[in-house]
């Protein structure tokens, strides 16, 4: 049960309030031992922290990943799409993006219901989605254009069978139904793993909506090798103009991509050196015509030391060609043309076991036609057990022949636990790009388990003082939660 939310909204000299009372429930059903189904009604997700800022300076869109709970739970079982080449980049495709269901151009837009069911059934991996949202409106404003989202229905299927030891097949489908409107996508996959140092995977998938055919699929070949000492990988990625999943993501369509990478990764032990990791990747982008659009090369040397510390080098040379001007920061636009530039950079990392432990890094180099200066640090001091507090502070310069800029981002998060049952937590961003300043304070008492109240305080500044008070936002929220398990 999850009574109670008040929130107020600050536009200029005058502060509008608004209140809302909602009531809503979670349940959760054990079908099996390794099946467990899932329903929620009128979801609330007061609790979950703010999505972190980022830094854009591609022509794509960003990644954020899920926070919400409903979603996370299981969240593997959904997994189809085109594999990240690391965890520091976002992945070039996923069929299935559960951020999709319920926001919207940085809104939320309330669900009515939703269930799912999550788990194995013998060999067989399965996850079954429903969700249902309701309509949602807002006007538009001198910055914000109209959000106008009709009611809509989200279903997702996904099944997967274990073939042999570490093997499987497995497909998907996705359906978003709107009024008047549909998309839907489907596809098929399979990992292969004929040794513990072999592993090959595939996949091909297609989208289907009003007045399209043709060029929308997307498929998808790679594999990885590696023994004790060396490490290699290759993949192709084709994925048509047209394909356009609603209910995932694409980083970007239209292309032919071919990736490798090759790494030398010894364990000397010696001199305090636990691990090397050194060697190339290299990454080609076509357009469907099989003209170059895109390539990078870059190569990383990188130490793991016997403290747990360590530090990282990279030097890459990139290619772009860009088909339309590129307009990256308000007035400042990179036009039509071919561009190579070149970067270096590094990374120290101190060991997370450390009560004060950093990760600062650097990147100096050719952007386009001008230059970029980045650097960037990050800070967790956890001076006890109930205690920690985080800083990360980046700044990016930009000189560019039709201007310069800065782009720079703080985020602080503060943590203390008073007992195993009563936390408090304080997040605070600032992002130059958007320029405002954010903070959401949360405590959070578990007064049985399973069983929580919460309290939210959210509050969003304007920096840039283009509206006549600096308050954007003000939210206050209240929410218990009652576990009954009969």
């Amino acid at each position: 049960m999850l009574p109670g939310l008040t929130q107020a909204n600050g536009d200029g000299d005058v502060l509008e309030t608004t209140r809302e009372f909602k009531v809503g429930f979670d349940a959760k059903y054990g079908i099996t031992s390794n099946l467990i189904a899932d329903i929620t009604y009128n979801t609330d997700f007061a609790q979950v922290e703010a999505d972190q800022e980022q830094v854009n300076l591609t022509r794509f869109s960003l990644f954020f990943p899920e926070k919400r709970p409903f979603f996370l739970e299981g969240a593997g079982l959904f997994d189809f799409g085109v594999p990240r080449s690391s965890f520091r980049r976002p992945p070039p495709m996923l069929l299935f993006y559960s951020r999709r269901i319920g926001l919207a151009e940085g809104k939320a837009i309330p669900i009515i219901f939703g269930g799912k069911a999550t788990g194995k059934v013998g060999s067989y991996g399965v996850g079954i989605l429903n969700v249902l949202t309701n309509e949602f409106y807002t006007a538009a404003t001198e910055d914000d254009d109209a959000v106008d989202i009709p009611r809509t229905n989200y279903s997702v299927m996904r099944i997967t069978r274990d073939v042999a030891a570490g093997s499987r097949i497995g497909l998907i489908a996705v359906n978003k139904d709107e009024i008047g409107d549909y998309n839907r996508a489907g596809g098929v996959d399979f990992e292969y793993r004929p040794s513990n140092n072999l592993d090959v995977r595939g996949m091909w998938s297609r989208t289907f909506e009003q007045g399209m055919s043709g060029r929308n699929n997307a498929w998808y070949l790679g594999t990885r090798w590696r023994n004790d000492i060396f490490r290699a990988s290759g993949s192709y990625t084709d994925i048509d103009e047209d394909f356009n999943p609603a209910v995932g993501y694409v980083r970007q369509s239209g292309i032919r991509r071919v990736q490798g990478e090759f790494r030398w990764a010894p364990r000397p032990q010696k001199y305090g050196i636990r691990e090397i990791y050194s060697g190339p990747e290299v990454d080609i982008i076509l357009n469907q015509d099989n003209e170059l659009e895109q390539w990078d090369v870059n190569y990383t040397q990188w130490f793991s030391l016997s403290t747990g510390d360590s530090i990282l080098f990279y030097a890459k040379r990139e290619f772009e060609r860009l088909d339309e001007d590129f307009e990256i920061r308000d007035g400042v636009i990179i036009p039509i043309g071919d561009y190579q530039f070149s970067g270096f950079g590094g990374r120290i990392s101190t060991s997370d076991t450390r009560a004060f432990n950093t990760t600062t890094g650097f990147e100096f180099g050719n952007f386009y036609s001008g230059e970029l200066r980045k650097f960037y640090i990050h800070m967790t001091l956890k001076p006890t057990s109930r205690m920690s507090l985080e800083t990360f502070y980046q700044f990016n310069r930009v000189n560019l022949p039709a201007g310069n800029f800065d782009a720079n981002l703080f985020t602080s998060r503060f943590n203390y636990s008073f007992s195993t049952s009563l936390f408090a937590k304080l997040f605070a961003q600032w992002n130059t790009e958007s320029q405002v300043v954010s903070t959401n304070f949360l405590i959070n008492y578990i007064y049985r388990p399973g069983s929580d109240f919460y309290f939210v305080f959210n509050q969003t500044y304007d920096t840039d003082r283009t509206t006549k008070s600096a308050l954007l936002d003000s939210t206050v929220v209240g929410k218990f939660t009652y576990w009954w398990n009969p």
